[in-house]
């Protein structure tokens, strides 16, 4: 550091037009497109674009990649949507920008009181969100370079948004990018009755269509789809396929999302139809009571599974009706009960969420009453397993009403925890086993259930 008051010599900067290529190589190597730049490091990078030409199209297509339009600060959304409109619709130095999108996500979510009244129909800031002039713009305007596409509200309140309230232009946006050549992850969340003929024409492998769980509503003319060979797909139940023979045959990651008993059997159903190909399953079940697991059909029948997580978020129950009785565990213990090593199968995950009334004590999820936990010890840790690396179990308890204050969050998740893996002492010797067990307390509101 120079003493203060003194300067080197001032020496003339001669504007270099080309770097080399081997120093080039070396600059955008470290660019790699998966690398996420923080805050300080794009505003180092944009502020360099005029080195070279070949310089700014390397910074360009990191800068540029992904492009994630949000609502986290009110407004901003839509400045951001008008500003990216303003640099794609520009004679400028960064009119090469849209080549450079290849991920392009909306997301909008609307964050309600539960206390308050439901609202029907759009609220003026989802509205001025989704039917933003800018909006259909940006999509058409980038939808050939697309490979990712992502459209979400996430509303916490059943708002109507259907597909037939959208305006023309963004229909037509949303029909362009689905039929990119390009495009191979969709990922379109709350927009309601999408036509039969919205998967028609696509290149995707990946697909998530998905209503609001709450609100759930299928109807016959709009819930079957044609849709091309998927390699992942998400489903909620709201849309099914026409062709199970062309849509599932390479399926290699499924994850479903079921809250009654016809939607569990047809996430099976899949399931069975994918055997030979699947190497991810996440299964979520969002309901009361227990879902029947079938009846006839072991893990062992999906041979290259390498990833079996099984989700069960539990509504509000009795002190007498909650987890561990209640949890699936034998149904989950048929399942894995196989005749056959699962030579492949590296990684279990099993996560409870469920909802209990106050009045509790410290030990009222005791593992020792629950003999089922000891026998899935029993059978992870036999030699149809071996292939294992990891084992999780996930409890998270959230407690509904005016806290006792006799009843200690902190000290029922350590309690609970030491217990639970005192039932699996074969797979931890093994070095296998995770719990992690949570608590918390919430006010309850009358006639709210989860």
């Amino acid at each position: 550091m120079l003493p203060h008051g003194h300067s080197e010599p001032h020496t003339p900067v001669t504007p270099t037009r080309n770097l080399p290529e081997e120093l080039l190589d070396l600059i955008t190597s470290e660019l790699a497109p998966d690398l996420e730049l923080k805050v300080d490091q794009r505003l180092a990078l944009g502020s360099c674009l005029s080195v070279s030409r070949s310089f700014r199209y390397h910074a360009l297509s990191k800068l540029f990649r992904r492009v994630r339009i949000s609502n986290e600060d009110p407004k901003r959304g839509q400045r951001r949507m008008a500003l990216l409109h303003q640099i794609l619709a520009a004679s400028t130095m960064l009119e090469t920008v849209g080549p450079h999108i290849k991920e392009l996500s909306f997301f909008f979510e609307k964050k309600m009181p539960i206390s308050e009244p439901q609202i029907r129909g759009l609220s003026t800031d989802v509205r001025e969100f989704i039917f933003h002039e800018s909006l259909a713009y940006i999509i058409k305007k980038v939808h050939l370079n697309i490979i990712r596409f992502a459209f979400e509200i996430l509303p916490c309140s059943p708002f109507d948004i259907r597909w037939s309230r959208l305006t023309p232009d963004l229909q037509e946006a949303l029909l362009s990018v689905t039929r990119s050549p390009y495009l191979k992850s969709l990922d379109i969340r709350n927009v309601r009755f999408l036509p039969a003929t919205f998967l028609n024409g696509t290149y995707i492998t990946d697909l998530r269509l998905q209503q609001y769980p709450h609100n759930l509503i299928t109807d016959p003319e709009y819930a079957k789809l044609d849709c091309p060979s998927l390699e992942c797909l998400y489903t909620d139940h709201s849309y099914h396929y026409k062709d199970q023979m062309t849509t599932f045959t390479n399926l290699k990651k499924f994850v479903a999302c079921s809250r009654f008993q016809e939607d569990f059997d047809e996430a099976w159903n899949i399931i069975k139809f994918s055997a030979s190909t699947l190497e991810q399953i996440r299964i979520e079940q969002y309901n009361l009571a227990d879902l029947m697991f079938p009846s006839q059909f072991r893990l062992n029948q999906v041979s290259n599974l390498k990833s079996f997580t099984h989700f069960r978020r539990q509504g509000v129950s009795e002190p007498d009706n909650v987890p561990p009785r209640d949890i699936s565990l034998g149904g989950l213990c048929e399942l894995l009960d196989v005749s056959t090593p699962m030579k492949t199968l590296v990684r279990i995950n099993l996560e409870f969420t469920f909802y209990a009334l106050t009045n509790l004590k410290e030990d009222f999820l005791h593992p020792d009453l629950e003999p089922r936990w000891s026998r899935l010890d029993e059978i992870l840790s036999g030699p149809h397993f071996s292939a294992l690396e990891h084992v999780a179990i996930i409890i998270h308890t959230i407690v509904v009403g005016i806290r006792d204050p006799s009843f200690n969050v902190d000290t029922f998740s350590a309690t609970t925890a030491v217990l639970l893996k005192s039932c699996f002492p074969r797979t931890s010797a093994k070095k296998l086993f995770k719990t992690t067990i949570t608590a918390k307390t919430i006010a309850h509101r009358p006639g709210h259930r989860q």
